[in-house]
């Protein structure tokens, strides 16, 4: 068996003669910020009703003076369910490459496997919008030459996410030096 890596944000899952590498701190901000749409909605209500507070009638600001707590408390509620979910999300995530394919597995309670087969993949690209430029992160896109359906190639899209700029370019190479592929990189 030749090199092989896995890249794993659950440092628990050791497989036998495979390189372990972590992918940071950032990876799982970037997972549980990706998770809190309910907490920053929530926010902009509470900002909201707080500043529309000074110019509701008399009568009805005491409506929002009990309303505002109950926001609050479901603001925290959201932040705590929203990071949980992001680290589960973050710590149940692996990727393997090995000589043969790459195999990337996610999920807690329904767990799944994806196998890629290098000979299969048709491009590879490293994406990066303004804010994971900033935080030197990168999504690496691969493009999987599908079956065959009414006579047209299928293509699916795996998108591997918030992964340290390193760990991106390492995994594009491993890929590029295993399929016959061309490189792309996109920079938005």
């Amino acid at each position: 068996m030749g090199e092989a890596f896995l890249f794993c944000y659950n440092p628990y899952m050791d497989q036998i003669n495979l390189e372990y590498r972590h992918v940071g701190n950032k990876t799982l901000a970037f997972f549980i910020i990706r998770e809190l749409g309910l907490f920053f909605l929530t926010l902009l209500v509470v900002i909201t009703l707080a500043i529309s507070s000074k110019f509701v009638a008399l009568q009805y600001a005491h409506i929002l003076t009990l309303l505002i707590p109950y926001l609050l408390l479901l603001l925290l509620l959201f932040l705590i369910l929203g990071s949980i979910k992001g680290w589960f999300k973050y710590s149940h995530y692996s990727m393997i490459l090995s000589d043969e394919d790459m195999t990337i597995t996610q999920g807690f309670v329904s767990q799944e496997e994806i196998g890629i087969p290098y000979r299969r993949v048709k491009e590879i690209q490293i994406e990066r919008d303004v804010i994971d430029e900033l935080a030197g992160l990168s999504d690496v896109v691969i493009i999987i030459q599908g079956a065959e359906e009414s006579g047209a190639m299928t293509e699916r899209r795996v998108i591997l996410p918030s992964l340290p700029k390193d760990v991106a370019i390492r995994i594009q190479n491993k890929i590029l030096g295993k399929a016959e592929v061309q490189e792309m990189t996109l920079d938005k």
